[in-house]
């Protein structure tokens, strides 16, 4: 029973997202923008991973908005002036294929 007095009948079928989900090292942005996926499992902690250096801020950005639209998780973190971008070694594959993608402008193989 609800606290209003009605019968919850049917249980939830929609998947329970954390709200305090890290997202992907920006701080500004809700768990709701990001896939399931990457909120259930996503742990910054162990995002060791480098799939790109460089000191392009704006490519930075736009391969961590990629491999967040994939479902992939990753940490965008300055060192010695490049930035860096880092995923979980399971991920590690699959994003430096994406990244490829990004750098040289081709369509996925």
């Amino acid at each position: 029973m609800i606290a209003d007095g009605s019968e919850d009948s049917e249980p939830s079928s929609a998947p329970k997202i954390p709200t305090n989900a890290p997202a992907s090292g920006n701080r500004d942005e809700s768990p709701e923008d990001l896939p399931d996926d990457q909120l259930e499992s996503f742990s910054p902690d162990a995002a060791t991973s480098r799939v790109w250096s460089g000191s392009e801020r704006e490519m930075a950005q736009n391969i961590d908005v990629c491999l967040r639209e994939v479902g992939i998780g990753c940490v965008v973190n300055e060192s010695n002036g490049n930035l860096n971008v880092c995923v979980e070694a399971s991920a590690m594959r699959r994003a430096k294929e994406i990244v490829r993608e990004i750098v040289e402008q081709t369509p996925p193989e």
